[in-house]
């Protein structure tokens, strides 16, 4: 980027620092550290939950998301839009829940069931919540290292240290400074602070990509070139669709009001002055959402069309070389030769250059990734039978199982960093300077606003519903927020350790959805009917519970454990096809 990039992106940046400081002087008590006194406005609010909404790991899971299945889904997609107003318009579970007068769900929870629930359930919950959005701060050092083309290591004091670890760091830092001087006021004011900077940027952005790409000549060719069963515009056609399809759908409305309360009570949700400011606000949000998803659906469309499209095949080159450069050198930096043979055959791939109505239509199995991944998994396989037949020249079928296993299991690895990191390889290509600014001006307001959210969603539940009911005397004022802020820095620890060593083998959504199911399979029933009927019992919600923790306990274990464990004994008795 050049000197005015980085000016048109530290400036706000900085402005927004300075409002979470100047927070501090209105905090005068622990009501206005956890719920900003109840004290906000409906559009102070939904601008707030607007730039809360827009993240980084949100656009990078729309893209990846859009880049296998298209837009079709997206009219399913849509049969959520009356339930959501449905549920807005009554204040279903919102309202309910600001009639109790709880300051937080687990404080529901003791007066609708009792302490020992509140404290196992509010245990389990920051526990989900906390593995679940441990990656977010991964993904957004992982997209700037790529946005920016940073180097992999930089020198302090004459050591070497990882970019990638040094940026995690940052990130952590500023979510966490942000919490500990004001708490839900801070972040309110932060969140909408930048909200007002993202309104414009998003437009500027929308009107760019309708400039860049004709909708005749390239978007809708792109579009309807895709096989049979797989359109990315018809929605009647996608019964071949695998991992996103219609069925996800009528699940995503299911779980859309059974969950609806499963994370209220922390933060925005507690903040407004009357539970009538509290529902306009959701209303008003879900219609200002409106402008940031036309901007995640054309920032997909860019990444379709300038990878698939023959007009930009150089381009399309470029950005997959220099991707599969990038990831496989994080992937294999202990292993040069491997590495450096896997860089050349890719770099051998010719251009591929796609005759829309000439060639075959492309689709899930067979498109213009395909010759990178091929090419990627043969190498690994064979690198890492490689090692094997170094120091063994005769092994056995379980050792070649478990090279086969380890070939796997980094190959799912750089299948999914290729394709969430795909939308930085490319937007760094495309944008002329000055908008490459903008843009990383957009996705670090993006990060932040969501980064401290999340944390402070945690860090309040443990400090509220874990702590407190432990304690036999109650804290002071000033114990109360000391604790708040110790435990917001020990979710900060988490998160960076939890960045740093986690290998995500899967879908970002994927992913989010195992992690929190051991909170949200037996919470959503444990909320609903625990705000609206009179038969819920406190044995049948630890039930509940428990067996929401087994499933997605083996949920978890089987994404992680696939590729090098649960798939290799599977083929190896004959339970499944080889693949």
């Amino acid at each position: 980027m050049k000197w005015f990039d980085w000016l048109i992106m530290l400036l706000p940046v900085s402005f927004v620092l300075y409002m979470g400081v100047y927070s501090r002087r209105y905090i005068r008590g622990v009501a206005d550290f956890l719920s900003a006194g109840r004290l906000c406005g409906r559009y102070v609010i939904c601008v707030a939950d607007m730039a809360n909404a827009l993240s980084i790991i949100g656009l990078v899971a729309f893209v990846e998301v859009s880049y296998k299945t298209g837009f079709a889904l997206n009219f399913w997609y849509n049969l959520t839009v009356p339930v959501t107003i449905f549920m807005g318009l009554t204040g279903f579970c919102f309202y309910r829940f600001r009639e109790t007068k709880a300051m937080s769900l687990g404080q529901f929870l003791e007066m609708r069931y009792n302490r020992t629930f509140r404290i196992f359930a509010a245990s389990l919950r920051s526990i989900s919540e906390m593995l679940a959005n441990m990656i977010m701060p991964a993904v957004g050092a992982r997209f700037f290292i790529y946005f920016l083309d940073l180097p992999t290591e930089v020198r302090l004091f004459g050591q070497p240290f990882p970019t990638f670890m040094l940026l995690t760091l940052v990130i952590l830092t500023i979510a966490v400074s942000l919490i500990c001087m004001g708490g839900t006021l801070a972040v309110v004011i932060t969140d909408t602070v930048q909200g007002m900077f993202c309104y414009p940027l998003l437009v500027v952005f929308v009107v760019f990509v309708l400039c860049k790409f004709s909708w005749s000549d390239e978007i809708i060719p792109v579009m309807r070139d895709r096989v049979a069963g797989e359109s990315f515009l018809n929605p009647y056609d996608v019964e071949n669709l695998r991992d996103f399809n219609p069925f996800l759908v009528m699940t995503s409305i299911f779980t859309l009001i059974v969950n609806r309360a499963v994370w209220i009570g922390a933060g925005n949700t507690s903040a407004a002055r009357t539970a009538h400011e509290q529902k306009m606000a959701n209303m008003l949000g879900s219609w200002r959402g409106m402008l940031s998803s036309m901007f995640y659906l054309l920032i997909a469309v860019t990444i379709i069309v300038l990878l698939n499209h023959k007009n930009f095949a150089p381009e399309a080159k470029q950005v997959r070389d220099k991707l599969t450069r990038q990831v496989i050198t994080d992937l294999l930096k202990d292993d040069r030769p491997l590495r450096d043979d896997i860089i050349r055959t890719v770099e051998a791939i010719p251009e591929q250059r796609h005759e829309i109505g000439v060639d075959a239509p492309l689709g899930q199995n067979r498109n213009l990734d395909t010759p990178y991944l091929d090419a990627v998994h043969a190498r690994l396989l064979a690198g890492k039978t490689a090692e094997i037949l170094r120091d063994n020249p005769a092994p056995g079928e379980s050792e070649l199982r478990d090279a086969e296993g380890r070939g796997n299991a980094l190959f799912q690895q750089f299948r999914t960093l290729f394709h969430q990191m795909m939308m930085a390889a490319t937007m760094r290509r495309i944008l002329p300077p000055g908008m490459l600014g903008m843009f990383c001006l957009l996705l670090v307001m993006a990060m932040i606003s969501t980064d401290d959210s999340r944390m402070y969603s945690a860090a309040l539940t443990i400090a509220q519903d874990v702590v407190l009911p432990l304690r036999k005397t109650p804290f002071t004022p000033e114990q109360h927020l000391r604790m708040i802020r110790r435990i917001t820095i020990f979710v900060g620890v988490f998160f960076f350790i939890g960045s740093f060593f986690m290998a995500q083998l899967d879908y970002i959504n994927l992913y989010i959805n195992l992690m929190i199911m051991m909170w949200t399979g037996g919470s959503g029933a444990v909320m609903c009917f625990g705000l609206y009927s009179r038969f819920g019992t406190t044995a049948g919600a630890f039930t509940s519970m428990i067996a929401s923790i087994a499933f997605g306990s083996f949920g978890i274990f089987c994404n992680r454990n696939w590729a090098d464990v649960v798939y290799p004994f599977l083929k190896a008795h004959r339970w499944v096809e080889p693949v």
